[in-house]
């Protein structure tokens, strides 16, 4: 036995291993935990930035967005995991569930680095724009939590769509 072999950004050498089966069950529980600790991650951060509003009150479209958001990601993830698993070559495919597990946590580790430094930069840019063009504070508040959804779900998209194209060279 090799021990538990992780891999948290190096997703050429993870493909590697996926080709010649070289995962074991318990390199794909701690992949699952690994994603499930990151999608606490998205569950709960926006709640916290939510506090951090300016007018310190939840109101209209921003009362709606976290929950929408949240919807609408795990809609994409749902319909996301079919398209991964025909990608995989459908009821043909082989090793479904480590390879999913381990391609995506390794792409949601890279999305979560690359898009928590994008994010920032997009809400300086945008929350800079929203004060020179005045808006009122829950307008400000409001329209930044637009964004953010939109960018959450901009990230999410990607995550399906580039473990959808690794798991087809795997395959």
């Amino acid at each position: 036995r090799r021990g538990i072999i992780m891999y948290v950004w190096n997703i050429v050498k993870l493909r590697d291993e996926l080709k010649v089966g070289q995962l074991d069950q318990i390199d794909g529980l701690f992949y699952l935990l690994g994603l499930l600790v990151l999608h606490g991650f998205s569950v709960v951060v926006p709640e916290l930035i939510s506090m951090f509003e300016v007018s310190g009150v939840r109101h209209g479209l921003s009362i709606l967005a976290h929950p929408m958001v949240f919807a609408l990601q795990e809609i994409i993830m749902l319909l996301g995991i079919i398209y991964i698993w025909f990608c995989n070559g459908a009821d043909k495919g082989k090793q479904f569930i480590s390879r999913f597990l381990s391609l995506a946590f390794v792409l949601t580790v890279r999305f979560l680095v690359i898009g928590v430094i994008a994010f920032i930069l997009l809400e300086l840019f945008v929350g800079t724009y929203l004060v020179i063009v005045g808006l009122t504070v829950v307008q400000y508040d409001t329209t930044l939590g637009i964004v953010s959804g939109l960018f959450a779900l901009g990230i999410e998209l990607l995550i399906v769509y580039r473990t959808a194209v690794h798991i087809g060279v795997v395959a």
